[in-house]
């Protein structure tokens, strides 16, 4: 069977779209369709977390039992304040922490968490009293912590909760 040039051509093209194709992760909370860019998240994590200290070994800001007891029907709304604390506690004072060198990941990674963060604020997914005191804990434990221990241990936790995002959502 003889292939014309057009069809050769589209084949190829189709093989080079795939293959340049990131997965995305599709998830839905609650009935709301939210597409969450874990490769784009994981190689922009990649590209920082190895310029910034694991912090102290004793100290964990967001931990696998935290993200365990959290119920299904408060996973959006969870997910929701997560995003709001690394944006608005970590990306926002990450200055001075993050070298230069890595920086270039800074921006894309906290305009990633800024998209995940509006989409799920466009579910309005509320939050159980479970959920918002585990949210007040991580919030808390972050404040208490100087400021740039806090968002390293921050950036080095956030392979936890990439983790969960992989395995339960």
């Amino acid at each position: 069977m003889k292939m014309d040039a057009v069809s050769l051509l589209c084949l190829y093209v189709f093989a080079f779209i795939s293959a340049e194709a990131k997965p995305v992760h599709q998830t839905q909370l609650l009935g709301c369709n939210v597409r969450i860019p874990l490769h784009e998240i994981r190689q922009h994590f990649s590209g920082i977390r190895h310029h910034v200290s694991e912090g102290d070994p004793d100290i964990a800001i967001i931990t696998n039992k935290v993200l365990t007891s959290i119920k299904p029907a408060d996973r959006c709304c969870f997910l929701r304040e997560l995003t709001g604390f690394y944006l608005h506690g970590v990306c926002s004072q990450w200055n001075g922490v993050i070298p230069l060198s890595a920086r270039r990941h800074a921006s894309p990674l906290a305009n990633t968490f800024f998209t995940v963060n509006k989409d799920l604020q466009q579910c309005g997914c509320k939050c159980g009293g479970d959920a918002l005191l585990e949210i007040r804990s991580i919030w808390s434990t972050f404040e208490k912590m100087e400021r740039n221990a806090g968002v390293e241990k921050a950036i080095s936790d956030l392979d936890i909760l990439l983790h969960w995002i992989e395995a339960k959502l």
